[in-house]
């Protein structure tokens, strides 16, 4: 798989287009200050973007969003840097369209909601038939470590790059896959 990269200001979600384009290498001054900007990467021959990345390191922000080939996001994963080396998993979204012609976010797509704390407590709402068709709400303790100093505590398998991130709370366990194929691909940088 091919991946191309484009980089903004910004993606706007509703036109699926990047806001204000930019090179490379304003995209990594941008970074290095701490300022927002978006990556959007597409696969070769296909209109809808595989995942956007938002970053607003000031903010402490690091947000994934993936789309399937329809264009219907159907991933979004909020990370937060808590410590300087440290990214930690705030909250995942994950929907489902069981039809072609379902829209984004429509009322009957299945839909799981993740949110997690950095003092240990999770939440997670599954509502396999959409907004409308029921909802099973678990809270719980989420399974976590101490890091080799001793400080702050975070969910089991945050943090370290290229892994996948697993996080169990107490009565349920919630499977974060990474937005990226775990194809071999080349990426293509503009």
């Amino acid at each position: 798989m091919i991946i191309d990269v484009t980089y903004g200001e910004g993606w706007d979600a509703a036109s699926r287009t990047v806001l204000g384009p930019m090179s490379r290498q304003r995209a990594s001054d941008r970074d290095a200050a701490g300022e927002p900007y978006a990556v959007v990467l597409r696969e070769e021959g296909r209109p809808q973007p595989v995942a956007v990345l938002h970053i607003a390191w000031a903010h402490g922000y690091f947000g994934v969003w993936a789309y399937d080939e329809r264009g219907r996001r159907t991933r979004e994963f909020d990370l937060r840097r808590l410590e300087p080396e440290h990214l930690f998993l705030r909250h995942v979204a994950r929907w489902r369209y069981d039809t072609e012609d379902l829209p984004e976010f429509a009322e009957q797509a299945g839909r799981v909601r993740v949110d997690l704390y950095p003092n240990g407590r999770g939440r997670k709402v599954s509502e396999p038939q959409g907004s409308g068709g029921g909802s099973l709400h678990t809270m719980g303790e989420c399974q976590c470590h101490e890091r080799g100093d001793g400080a702050a505590r975070r969910p089991d398998g945050i943090g370290e790059a290229g892994r996948s991130t697993r996080v169990s709370a107490r009565a349920s366990t919630t499977d974060a896959r990474t937005a990226a194929s775990t194809s071999t691909f080349t990426v293509i940088s503009r």
